[in-house]
């Protein structure tokens, strides 16, 4: 604005002249004459200009404001105020000095404003207030306009000169500007007045996946624009979300070292409408669905090169898509199980299924179930134990996986709590990740996911392209080994141990895991027997013992002397 202000000054300040005494007689002389010609002729000119100028300093204050103010650069409204400031130099005086400041002003404010919300339209609202600046030839700003307009993409067509004041871009005119846009999803979710409140992000090797947390189930659209190479411009994935934008949320986000997404931007659309736009760099396709408990809109962003075969083994190079590198075989297999992540589920505002008794809930019957399993794991096994929670708070079910994939786990052990509406069900299962076989496991999974068996379909086609058969295998034999153990120790001390055997099914908390990871249904919380079971500690006891077990005899199939070597 500096330099604005700078050029203003050399273009449209009036030229000063040096007078001499000789011709101060006749000044004055000519002056008298005629006064009353410009006291006529003020306030037809003089005063418009004023305005105009008062206008402009105005929009520059406003201006100065919006860019020291984080929370209004996501905000669509701020950014359109400000250009209206501008634009009102112009209305006020349309021939005057200030109307090519408030044009070029103007334009610029749009530039800058594409960046957040990726729309063309954006683009050639500023390529038409930076025309009419350009028209203002005597003008300085008229220079300056044809610069930035060299630098801006060629129109699909050429912008009409507009007659009036700009105004408010409309949905309409987005969906003509927007040439590269794939036809976006009819609205999937609920229109609500809730809101977008924070962005997460993690990597694997075969996909980036982007969480969006939010208020509410909101109804939200999305499409991809092209890669533009002209103008160096990424593949972007927009998601348009009905509702607002929390001022906490993340304006701009950065993924320095993932190989699929270069940055994550979030803007105000339209009143009511959040823009969410994704910068991808190297990837094949994407899918965006949403899911509950808590509410969160998820984007999963694929790799270009398409996974190998399980069956066929291949050089690293060629299949970046597997979710189980060598490294990861090789610590599993080769140096056996040195670190187990133990995860209690559900935890804080989730409390999981509500027990026979009142005031039992699931969150706090596994949570101490987890405790003494990793006490017992690390006497047993001499392993290192990891909790995902060891107090009741909560965690989202991808975060779950997530650290355990941070942490390098060799094994992952979930621990729930089964429930039913026919309270007489009773029994324990042990359930690995997979496809689902029958409709019980799909309900078991919908609960487990707190999702809608809609969604769980959407699981479904994630897995196709994710799962590989060395990681089924292993889970599925880690799982057999635990539900044998867990069963054959209740049943030595208790009557009435209903063994409901290994089932497969898409638990959405182990989806990610590059480890074999299995979740165990300890027993009904539902079940009048098996709740006040679960609630005593020699019944925890004895669960805790069978998995002990069972990870040991998976340890010592797959590689014995790693016990062996732990003994000494």
């Amino acid at each position: 604005m500096q330099q604005t202000r700078e050029i203003h000054k050399k273009t449209d300040a009036p030229i000063r002249s040096q007078g001499c005494p000789r011709t101060v007689v006749v000044a004055c002389l000519l002056l008298l004459f005629l006064l009353p010609v410009l006291l006529a002729a003020a306030p037809a000119g003089a005063a418009p200009r004023d305005e105009a100028k008062k206008a402009y300093h105005a929009a520059e204050a406003y201006h100065r404001k919006l860019l020291k103010t984080p929370s209004w650069k996501n905000r669509r409204d701020k950014w359109e105020t400000c250009a209206n400031k501008y634009l009102d130099a112009w209305r006020k005086d349309t021939r005057g000095p200030w109307a090519p400041a408030g044009l070029y002003q103007a334009g610029k404010l749009y530039i800058e404003l594409e960046k957040y919300s990726g729309k063309r339209s954006d683009l050639e609202r500023a390529r038409s207030l930076l025309t009419q600046a350009r028209a203002f030839s005597s003008s300085r700003y008229s220079h300056e306009a044809t610069k930035l307009l060299r630098h801006l993409p060629k129109p699909a067509a050429s912008p009409a000169k507009p007659k009036a004041p700009p105004r408010s871009v409309k949905a309409s005119e987005t969906r003509k500007a927007d040439k590269a846009v794939v036809h976006p999803t009819p609205a999937s979710g609920k229109a609500t007045n809730g809101a977008v409140t924070h962005i997460r992000y993690g990597s694997l090797p075969s996909r980036t996946r982007i969480v969006l947390d939010t208020k509410g189930s909101l109804a939200f659209t999305h499409g991809m624009l092209r890669h533009d190479p002209k103008n160096k411009r990424p593949k972007r994935i927009w998601i348009d979300i009905k509702g607002h934008a929390e001022k906490k949320l993340e304006t701009s986000i950065t993924l320095p070292n993932d190989p699929r997404v270069k940055q994550v931007r979030s803007g105000l659309f339209k009143p009511g409408t959040v823009r969410v736009v994704v910068d991808a760099v190297n990837f094949s396709h994407y899918k965006v669905f949403s899911l509950k408990k808590p509410d969160r809109i998820v984007v999963d962003i694929w790799s270009s090169k398409a996974s190998a075969p399980a069956s066929l083994p291949q050089a690293p190079k060629k299949d970046p898509g597997d979710l189980i590198t060598p490294d990861d075989l090789a610590r599993q297999l080769a140096l056996g199980v040195r670190r187990i992540v133990i995860d209690a589920g559900h935890g804080g505002k989730d409390h999981g299924a509500p027990g026979y008794y009142k005031g039992v809930a699931e969150k706090d019957i596994v949570l101490s179930l987890a405790k003494r399993l990793a006490v017992k794991l690390r006497k047993e096994l001499k392993c290192e134990v990891i909790l995902t929670r060891s107090t009741d708070r909560y965690l989202s079910l991808d975060e779950r996986t997530t650290f355990a994939n941070r942490k390098r786990a060799d094994l992952f052990i979930s621990i729930h709590a089964n429930a039913s509406r026919n309270r007489k069900a009773y029994g324990v299962e042990t359930y690995f990740l997979n496809l689902a076989k029958d409709r019980a496991s799909i309900n078991v999974a919908a609960r487990e996911n707190a999702t809608s068996e809609k969604n769980i379909s959407d699981l479904h086609t994630i897995l196709n392209s994710l799962m590989k058969n060395a990681k089924i295998n292993e889970s599925s034999r880690l799982a057999q080994y635990v539900q044998g153990s867990l069963v054959a120790n209740l049943k030595g001390s208790y009557s009435n141990i209903k063994n409901k055997g290994v089932k497969q099914a898409p638990f959405y908390v182990l989806l990610g895991a590059r480890m074999p990871a299995i979740l165990v249904e300890t027993g009904f919380i539902s079940n009048k027997r098996e709740c006040k079971r679960l609630g005593n500690s020699a019944y925890q006891e004895k669960i805790c013992d069978g998995i002990v077990k069972g990870v040991k005899r998976y340890i010592e199939s797959t590689h014995p002397s790693s016990l062996a070597r732990k003994g000494k």
